[in-house]
């Protein structure tokens, strides 16, 4: 990867690694559309919507190009993991704010702007986001709180954010999951990516 950053303007880029996931982007990529358009349009600031492909063999880039020509897409060369594809489509991004997102993933209109505003804090660098089970409606994911010793990360306990989160003050959260969070793109890239030896 390459570390070397460069500020990019004030927007919003989404970038969903995927791999063979045309099925997946079929179900799930009309809210992520929908996600970005409602977030350009509350908060007046451009976003784009980046396809981060992992040298897929299915036909994934022909029906983005048909179905979703306003979707930018970067194709890899040969298959390289998700993080090294998460690192490439962050590269990628045009803007300093990268909400990175599976493929399996539907977002609610209202997910981006209120993660933006965390920002507003120099010393952020992600924000998580809460994670429903897709079938179910149930709160399955969110933050962590934990420690880094002997060079382990050690999970103390998870902790979910009960409604309305709005009016609560920010919980701090030991890391961003790569499936679901946004990050501060210079600092992302400054740091070197996501580990790509344990894709």
């Amino acid at each position: 990867m390459n570390t070397t950053t460069s500020a990019a303007p004030s927007g919003l880029s989404v970038v969903i690694p995927s791999w063979n996931g045309r099925h997946l982007l079929e179900k799930f990529l009309p809210s992520v559309v929908t996600a970005a358009a409602a977030f350009e349009a509350a908060c007046r600031q451009p976003t784009e919507v980046l396809i981060a492909d992992d040298a897929s063999t299915d036909d994934t880039i022909p029906w983005l190009a048909a179905r979703f020509p306003q979707v930018r897409f970067e194709v890899s060369e040969r298959q390289q993991g998700f993080a090294a594809t998460a690192n490439c489509g962050v590269e990628a991004a045009r803007y300093g704010w990268v909400y990175l997102v599976n493929n399996d993933v539907a977002l609610e209109p209202g997910t981006l702007p209120p993660l933006v505003a965390h920002f507003s804090a120099p010393e952020v660098f992600a924000v998580a986001s809460q994670v429903y089970d897709y079938d179910t409606g149930r709160l399955s994911g969110a933050g962590q709180l934990g420690e880094f010793r002997r060079g382990f990360l050690r999970i103390h306990r998870r902790y979910f954010v009960p409604p309305p989160a709005a009016q609560q003050p920010p919980y701090l959260t030991i890391f961003a999951s790569g499936g679901a969070a946004l990050f501060d793109r210079e600092k992302f890239l400054a740091l070197g990516g996501f580990d790509e030896m344990f894709t």
